[in-house]
């Protein structure tokens, strides 16, 4: 190396150190410029193009960080933290495969850095390999106790699987390690949420919204959201009515508002205009809020109301004259009229008009069934039952995300079968056939099925399915929905961590007052709640 080139590399250095007490300090544009200062004269210095890359990779600028990254390797190739920078930004432009691979050949260079085992973990998890996420989190443990990311993430992975309170202890270590991480605090809320500590998960949200920075908007709006369903779970409907139109954030993914442009109705009078309300969320949703258009015809407005198809019959019987419009992907040209003079989420009308435990009503059932269809599948279930009861039962959830804790184990209903001379009436969607043998072979059961409907699709024909039966036991899923909005006497089976509208602490809901709930304790076993079942089913039976 001559002279020159001694002098250029010492600029360069001096450019660098620069450069990085202004990437330290987050002055990350200023940074950039001087890492691009230096590449003009040395295009292959790896430790510009690395931490070019990095810089980027702060900015968002993903795909661009990884190749800058990927020529440092080029340039320099060996060094550990260069791998380990690179999966970094392959995950966040979506690439955790990839992201892998190359911390496979970090780990190799530097098997002690618990970053690289805090990444794989990161890497392994959103691909679904939950066993090694945990397992490497747990190492970058051991070899940085204080690390509180590691711990963080390892609440994480233990909240996926169901371990909650294994999950809470380590989110309080980190925030015990560092009391100023927001997401952790965010995390602790909706683990505490899931066991039923909503007092402490409201606290836990709004210290995590104290420490965000406001740059940091989606983490911002999702916990609003959650902050919301811990606030309603308690009955505190001003502020959780207020917190959960948060959801329409889409930075909160929750879910997705409907694109009408409609200015959103405040709660005053439209004059000859009317008001547009749409469902959203799922099935169940639409039936649990569909009761507050009661109120809304009530106080006067003329609606139209937007709606699942599989719904439209059984509210347009449930409210005759009321406009129904199917809803469809675009909305149709009908919900562009100028007659329509505002619009509004269904759920947001709770707003309005479940403002306090005493303004939900005590009418019986807000959907009406096919009376037709209804009395078909009573005389079919009044001949197969010769004189038993009838009851309608559901044992599944096809939730994508909390379905596996709805759910329960069919050995779990040993106690209700263990009740005979009764026709249980398989209210399940779904291909049942297998799970139908089972409670046959295992409880000497026969579960009538009525194999021509389909209730995912025939929504009418299932409602009149459970307003043909007796009475109904289900866990947490559509067909409790069903039973409560006809007015059936339903018993539902609710997990640890139930649905903020299924409250805390009650055995009753007001928005179904036919409704019955039945808990899950802090152990999150169904054995308790399944005897409690049958008890109470045998009582309703005159068994007792």
């Amino acid at each position: 190396m001559n002279r020159r080139e001694r002098r250029a590399q010492g600029k360069s250095a001096q450019i660098i150190h620069d450069a990085v007490a202004r990437h330290r300090a987050g002055r990350l544009g200023e940074a950039e410029a001087l890492y691009r200062r230096v590449l003009k004269d040395e295009v292959r210095n790896s430790d510009a193009l690395h931490l070019l890359g990095v810089v980027l990779f702060q900015q968002g600028r993903h795909a661009e960080a990884a190749d800058f990254i990927r020529r440092a390797i080029a340039a320099r190739p060996g060094m550990a933290d260069f791998h380990n920078h690179l999966a970094v930004a392959l995950s966040g432009a979506g690439r955790p495969r990839e992201a892998l691979a190359e911390l496979d050949i970090a780990i190799k260079l530097d098997p002690g850095k618990a970053e690289i085992h805090l990444n794989i973990g990161n890497a392994a998890r959103e691909i679904g390999e939950v066993g090694r996420a945990e397992a490497s989190y747990r190492r970058a443990i051991e070899l940085a106790p204080a690390l509180a990311s590691a711990h963080m993430n390892l609440g994480n992975v233990l909240g996926d699987r169901g371990a909650v309170q294994d999950a809470i202890a380590e989110f309080r270590k980190a925030i015990t390690i560092e009391p100023g991480y927001a997401e952790a605090h965010m995390n602790l809320g909706v683990a505490l949420k899931d066991i039923g500590a909503t007092e402490e998960a409201i606290e836990a949200y709004r210290r995590a919204l104290a420490l965000y920075s406001p740059a940091l908007k989606d983490k911002i709006a999702s916990t609003h959201y959650n902050l919301a369903l811990a606030l309603l779970i308690q009955g505190d409907f001003e502020q959780g009515w207020r917190e959960y139109e948060w959801r329409h954030d889409p930075l909160a993914e929750a879910t997705v508002a409907r694109p009408h442009r409609q200015p959103r109705w405040q709660g005053g009078p439209l004059g000859a205009k009317k008001l547009l309300i749409w469902g959203e969320q799922g099935i169940g949703d639409e039936l649990i809020h569909g009761s507050m258009i009661e109120d809304a015809l009530a106080a006067g407005l003329d609606i139209v109301f937007e709606c699942s198809p599989r719904l439209v019959p059984l509210f347009a019987r449930a409210f005759p004259g009321l406009e129904i419009v199917p809803r469809t992907d675009p909305p149709t040209p009908r919900l562009e009229a100028a007659d329509i003079g505002a619009q509004i989420a269904l759920p947001s009308l709770g707003g309005f008009y479940r403002k306090s435990w005493q303004a939900f009503p005590s009418r019986h059932g807000h959907i009406v069934a096919d009376p037709a269809r209804v009395a078909m599948f009573s005389d079919r279930y009044r001949q197969a039952a010769a004189g038993r009861p009838i009851v309608g039962i559901s044992w599944k959830s096809g939730n994508a995300r909390i379905g596996r804790w709805k759910s329960s184990p069919l050995e779990a209903w040993a106690p209700v079968f263990a009740l005979r001379d009764v026709l249980y009436v398989d209210l399940q969607y779904g291909d049942t056939a297998a799970d139908r043998a089972l409670v046959r072979e295992r409880f000497g059961v026969a579960l009538h099925r009525d194999v021509d409907v389909d209730a995912l699709q025939d929504l009418d024909g299932f409602a009149a399915q459970v307003a043909a039966v007796d009475r109904v036991l289900s866990v947490s899923n559509t067909t409790v929905h069903f039973a409560g909005a006809l007015g059936k006497p339903v018993t539902t089976l609710l997990h640890q961590g139930a649905l903020w509208y299924w409250f805390r602490g009650r055995a009753d809901t007001p928005w179904y007052p036919t409704m019955r709930l039945l808990r899950q304790g802090p152990d999150a076993d169904w054995q308790a709640v399944f005897a409690q079942a049958a008890t109470e089913l045998a009582r309703d039976l005159g068994r007792t």
